[in-house]
């Protein structure tokens, strides 16, 4: 196996997707029966270079590799990845060849089939000490930029953070909101359309990042993967209009 991410402290919560190799598939004909059989077909893999690497816009199917080896004290992680607005996101546990754990992801599925309920890209990961194993992300958008950092998170320190960033998110999104109530009262009593004009653009913004952040499909449509898909689109469309 070409590339070997060797889980220590000190690569903890960080991106290490360029010790990983990816493949494009750009007609989406590749399945992983033909990575593990190493089907002449399945693309060539190279190495990623970069931390956070950028797809830019993008139909392709991108397949990733890459093997873990755990040397922590830890064994319980969070494998973060790619936007999350990515359409999908799959992970394959490898084993022998054989495929022991999977699992699937991204706004085309439900929300309630997320293995771990987040609004972000996550997989669990299972790893005792010295323990290895191989693993296949597939990720596919519909146009769309796709990203991929590839950051491994011990879970506990996952849910610190990520605590801290929700008050964060929540405090911004709040602010806009409060703009959004003050200007409209503006509005009311002064009877000026300006302030109707500023309250749209307000607005907007703040469905394009609620929806960017992965709000949008965790709190309004978690059951409607075609509405997750497009309300990215109609919200940019809100704003640019």
């Amino acid at each position: 196996f070409d590339a070997d991410i060797i889980i220590t402290e000190s690569i903890l919560s960080k991106s290490v997707s360029n010790q990983a190799i990816i493949c494009e598939d750009k007609d989406g004909t590749i399945d992983i029966d033909d990575l593990l059989n190493n089907d002449n077909n399945s693309g060539e893999f190279e190495f990623l270079n970069h931390e956070v690497s950028n797809m830019d816009f993008t139909s392709s199917t991108f397949w990733v590799k890459f093997h873990l080896i755990n040397q922590t004290e830890f064994y319980d992680f969070i494998l973060e990845t790619a936007r999350p607005i990515t359409n999908i996101a799959e992970l394959y546990e490898v084993n022998n060849g054989e495929i022991t754990h999977f699992y699937s992801n991204g706004d085309e599925y439900d929300y309630d089939t997320k293995s771990i309920q987040h609004r972000k890209v996550l997989f669990p990961i299972h790893l005792l000490t010295n323990e290895e194993s191989d693993f296949y992300i597939k990720l596919k958008s519909d146009g769309e930029v796709l990203t991929l950092p590839l950051i491994i998170h011990e879970k506990d320190a996952f849910f610190q953070i990520d605590s801290s960033t929700q008050f964060f998110n929540g405090t911004y999104y709040g602010m806009l909101i409060l703009i959004v109530v003050i200007y409209f009262f503006f509005f009311i009593f002064l009877n000026d359309k300006t302030f109707l004009y500023y309250i749209s653009y307000v607005a907007a913004i703040f469905l394009l990042q609620f929806s960017l952040d992965g709000y949008s499909y965790q709190y309004f449509f978690g059951s409607s993967p075609y509405l997750a898909n497009h309300f990215v689109l109609f919200s940019a469309c809100l704003l640019y209009t």
